[in-house]
């Protein structure tokens, strides 16, 4: 038993660590176990914190762990992270009430048989491709966020129920998904059973090609509801507008991404396109020369004005004469 410690087991530079058969490392401030450049095997282990102190369980970075049968809880960050291309076989672990259970940056994983729950995500996926099989995830706030990962992201048979916001948060391609059970004792996820979004770019140049700054740019959803309103920048562009893709329902309905509208507006100038996920990442936008004065509405009120007095005056004096 090992506690009340900032880290319980630090491995660095090449070292190996193995943890077994009952270890407990409790109320760490800081790591249960960190593994830098090194490799570890934690087994039927017991990992706890009160939750201060930016704690973590287990944390490994350009490391290789395996992790299973191993209880990880009241974490104040990552139950477990890898970090800086670590590779983890993670399996039969229970991880609970942490910020995030397993946090995953450019890194592999195996994961298989665990449960996650009462984290604010139970998974957190950035640029890495790992393996999640068989997994429970339930009474967290996301089942899974995910951004820019790399093809060959799979979740396989796992169980995503009653996280209070979403299932599956997906920004960017790369996720395969089968065999999902999406209720965990008869209750739903909170907004979507899965939902994918994705980073729209919006670049903005005259006919000459030489971009257009400070144009705004609007974008709305098929019903008409503004997603964003942002302002070209010097280069005449608008960089990552999150937009929601494709969605299936917790009861199972598959609802089809819908066109969204793009709204470009400099001055007397504007121009409107359609976007959608499969087709649009990139849009560039050409807007025309300044309109001539007289193509204004504007142009011709003066004279339309000045006409209608001239025939109320004239009308006036002719019925006066007569």
């Amino acid at each position: 038993i090992l506690e009340t410690m900032q880290y319980g087991v630090h491995v660095n530079e090449k070292g190996e660590a193995t943890l077994r058969n009952g270890c407990t490392i409790d109320q760490v401030t800081r790591a249960g176990v960190l593994v830098n450049f090194g490799e570890a095997d934690v087994s039927e282990t017991k990992i706890t914190s009160d939750k201060t102190g930016g704690s973590q369980g287990i944390a490994a970075r350009g490391s290789t762990i395996v992790v299973s049968s191993t209880e990880i809880n009241n974490i104040h960050t990552e139950g477990i992270e890898l970090a800086d291309d670590a590779t983890a076989t993670i399996s039969d672990c229970y991880i609970w009430n942490c910020t995030v259970g397993i946090r995953i940056s450019s890194s592999s994983a195996e994961v298989e048989d665990c449960t996650v729950q009462n984290c604010l995500d139970a998974f957190n996926l950035y640029q890495s491709a790992p393996n999640i099989t068989g997994v429970i995830m339930s009474d967290n706030f996301n089942g899974v966020s995910s951004k820019d990962c790399a093809p060959g992201y799979a979740l396989k048979d796992c169980t995503i129920g009653r996280n209070s916001q979403y299932g599956i948060y997906a920004i960017g391609k790369g996720m395969s998904e089968t065999g999902t059970t999406w209720t965990f004792e008869g209750d739903e996820n909170g907004i979507a059973r899965i939902i994918q979004w994705w980073m729209l770019d919006v670049n903005v140049t005259d006919k000459d090609a030489i971009p257009i700054s400070s144009s705004n740019v609007i974008v709305r959803a098929a019903n008409g509801t503004k997603i964003a309103n942002k302002t070209t920048d010097a280069l005449g562009a608008v960089r990552d507008i999150e937009l929601e893709g494709h969605r299936v329902e917790n009861d199972g309905a598959v609802v089809n991404q819908e066109k969204y509208q793009v709204r470009i507006e400099k001055g007397e100038r504007w121009a409107e396109k359609g976007v959608t996920m499969d087709t649009n990442k990139v849009l560039t936008v050409v807007l025309g020369e300044e309109p001539d004065i007289t193509n204004s509405p504007w142009f011709w009120t003066i004279p339309i004005i000045v006409v209608c007095i001239v025939v109320v005056v004239v009308g006036y004096w002719w019925f006066r004469i007569r």
